[in-house]
């Protein structure tokens, strides 16, 4: 079975597999530890190496996690630590799958498909939060231009928005945008208006993962240390080496324009870094 990376009208990514399978209905307030099995189940047994090494993260990790899943990896380097978190859906999500039973009142119905919705993010973080020594949660780094843009929002745009069952957060998408063209580093970016590299989550500055293969998972922890390092300077001082990296990493990106099957225009990735 292979796949695509795409992303969808709305800018989530979704991998799309060659063979469709089929999700359990799912709680869509909170998923249950057997919802939670049978779902992990599916999802490691694509063929996706992406996950190797991740642990999952408890099923009330996020407070607001509603019907997803999350993995966790610990990728600290000597001197900032660091985390791959990578995010699935799990429930319907309609127009990209055909549903195999009647909905009810909370209750997702299961479904057949051949995506996956998710996001991955590499994560600086302030202090992991431990049990037995499996990581369950985390304090991140926020960075302080993210608290600021939050704060002087007006109230109304500071509320978690609708219009998405997916992946609901703070309207960043400003401060993402300006962020992903600063450290473009002279790239080619007609890729941004579809997919943006550096994003604001858990008011962290976030490189944001389309691709999360084990050859780039290796790479980037280093290259991103050194990017925020010069964060305390509002990345005046970013090393050259740094730059070169970032700005290939950019134009690794080659994409075209694609038709879902209700007319709608996503975008397929042909080539990603990694």
């Amino acid at each position: 079975m292979s796949y695509a990376l795409c992303v969808d009208t709305f800018r989530h990514p979704y991998v799309e597999f060659t063979e469709s399978f089929r999700f359990p209905s799912v709680h869509l307030d909170r998923l249950r530890a057997e919802e939670v099995a049978e779902v992990s189940s599916l999802i490691q047994s694509l063929p996706l190496p992406w996950l190797d090494g991740f642990s999952p993260l408890p099923a009330d990790f996020h407070p607001n996690a509603g019907p997803r899943l999350y993995w966790i990896r610990d990728v600290s380097t000597q001197d900032q630590k660091l985390a791959f978190l990578f995010r699935c859906a799990a429930s319907y999500l309609g127009g990209c799958a055909t549903p195999l039973g009647p909905p009810a009142q909370g209750i997702a119905p299961s479904f057949e498909t051949n995506r996956i919705y998710f996001h991955c993010w590499l994560v600086p973080i302030k202090d992991f939060k431990t049990d037995s020594n499996r990581i369950t949660g985390f304090e991140a780094d926020t960075l302080q231009l993210a608290v600021e843009t939050r704060h002087a929002k007006p109230a109304e745009e500071t509320v978690f928005r609708g219009g998405s069952l997916l992946f609901d957060s703070l309207d960043f998408s400003s401060l993402n945008r300006s962020l992903s063209e600063r450290f473009s580093f002279g790239a080619r970016m007609a890729f941004l208006s579809v997919y943006m590299p550096f994003v604001i989550e858990h008011l962290s500055l976030c490189a944001h993962l389309l691709h999360p293969s084990p050859k780039i998972q290796n790479t980037l922890p280093t290259m991103f240390a050194a990017l925020l390092r010069s964060a305390p300077d509002d990345f005046a001082s970013v090393p050259a080496y740094v730059e070169d990296f970032w700005k290939t990493y950019y134009e690794s990106f080659v994409f075209e324009r694609i038709l879902s099957p209700g007319g709608n225009p996503h975008w397929r990735f042909v080539s990603t870094p990694g």
